[in-house]
């Protein structure tokens, strides 16, 4: 056999080679076992915490973690090379590494948190795994009030409810229907039985709005 010959017979050995070992390193990225939440929900405020753990391969040598925002993974959140060590690079971000993975922790979230985050997981011998998770926040309207749903009023006596919302752009009262008050507070003067009944208070937050209503009800006097 030619020298020529021999060589086409080792390219087409090498490349032979090449495909079965991408083969097996595909097929070995499809059957890694990575614990992650492909979609997640928060509330305005909360801690949210975005696993990236491998389960399957307790073997693999962890070689780099990078955490990135949205698809386009023009915001780099953290990344960690066990030679140069852990560098994060946004504030509310915190990330964790344990020696299977890492957890990203996400401090007092806001709706702008919400987006696609890709974990990225660079090993030995099998290259990257990536897994992503899509996390939306949902901006909640907490509303806290100073009295209960039921109030009970002597008669002429005064009556104030006074109510807060996080976030709140108009606060609205009223009693069937007919506007009572557009301030936090329901404040009723010499209460006479004319006043009972059913208040409903209206925060509208811009995009969406809360409502609660009070039960007021003049008390009889004992004889």
């Amino acid at each position: 056999m030619s020298l020529e010959s021999l060589n086409m017979a080792g390219g087409v050995l090498g490349t032979a080679f090449s495909l079965l070992l991408l083969a097996s390193i595909t097929q070995g990225l499809q059957d890694v076992d990575v614990l992650h939440y492909e979609k997640m929900e928060a509330v305005v405020g909360e801690n949210v915490t975005l696993p990236c753990i491998i389960q399957s391969s307790p073997s693999l040598t962890i070689v780099s973690v990078e955490w990135r925002k949205n698809k386009s993974g023009n915001t780099k959140l953290a990344v960690y090379v066990p030679t140069y060590g852990l560098r994060q690079f946004w504030p509310n971000v915190i990330m964790q590494m344990v020696p299977s993975g890492s957890y990203l922790h996400l401090h007092d979230v806001e709706t702008w948190d919400s987006g696609f985050y890709i974990c990225d997981i660079t090993t030995f011998p099998l290259g990257s795994i990536r897994r992503e998770t899509e996390l939306k926040i949902k901006d909640e309207v907490k509303l806290l009030c100073d009295a209960e749903s039921i109030v009970e009023v002597p008669p002429g006596e005064n009556v104030t409810i006074s109510c807060t919302a996080f976030p709140a752009d108009h606060y609205k009262w009223t009693k069937n229907n007919t506007l009572v008050s557009e301030i936090q507070s329901l404040e009723l003067w010499l209460v006479t039985e004319a006043h009972s009944g059913i208040y409903t208070l209206t925060v509208n937050t811009g995009n969406k709005s809360v409502h609660k209503e009070f039960s007021i009800t003049e008390t009889v006097k004992s004889s």
